[in-house]
């Protein structure tokens, strides 16, 4: 009867460079997915960051505009203080939320407000014909189209690249990830 011999107690060095490898490789792995995953959404982010930034230049010439709007509309028009009141607060709000500490939420709920108040003014500019005639209104009135033209593209563009960025925080590996490196879903302007 053959005797049979236990495997010996201790590793073989070569095992334990095996494992250790192994080891290594897994660790390697997870390093280069989470740079690869952080370098992705950075990319992402600053795509959506640049497209809001374009947004925010055509916003500025609107906000711009009001000052020139209330002036024109001003002999034509009697505002109550509460619209007075609104259109200042429209104005202080924009350029808050134009400062850095702003959040996206903040700088969309600014952008809207603007897009109301410029509505609200062009509105009470078509009651009076004189108004509308005048030289001054029409030259403003062509910048602030052409500015509205331009806005509704660059807000597309945003849009667009908030919800691709949006998709790939929920995307497999990126999703394990994301929130551990600080990223996070950005609003979109058109929902």
């Amino acid at each position: 009867m053959a005797k049979h011999v236990a495997p010996s107690a201790k590793p073989s060095a070569l095992s334990c460079w095996l494992k250790l490898g192994i080891a290594l490789a897994l660790v390697l792995l997870l390093v280069f997915t989470v740079l690869g995953t952080q370098r992705n959404l950075a990319g992402l982010r600053e795509n959506a960051d640049s497209r809001w930034a374009d947004a925010e230049a055509q916003y500025a010439i609107s906000a711009d505009s009001i000052p020139a709007l209330l002036e024109l509309t001003q002999g034509y028009a009697v505002y109550g203080q509460p619209t007075l009141a609104g259109i200042a607060q429209v104005q202080t709000q924009w350029a808050a939320a134009r400062g850095s500490g702003a959040d996206m939420r903040q700088k969309i709920a600014a952008a809207r407000a603007v897009d109301d108040v410029v509505s609200k003014l062009l509105l009470v500019a078509q009651g009076y014909p004189q108004l509308r005639a005048g030289e001054n209104f029409v030259a403003l009135k062509g910048e602030l189209e052409t500015s509205e033209n331009a806005r509704a593209s660059a807000i597309e563009n945003y849009d667009s690249a908030a919800r691709e960025y949006n998709q790939a925080l929920v995307r497999f590996p990126n999703s394990l990830f994301s929130g551990l490196l600080g990223f996070r879903e950005l609003p979109l302007f058109e929902q």
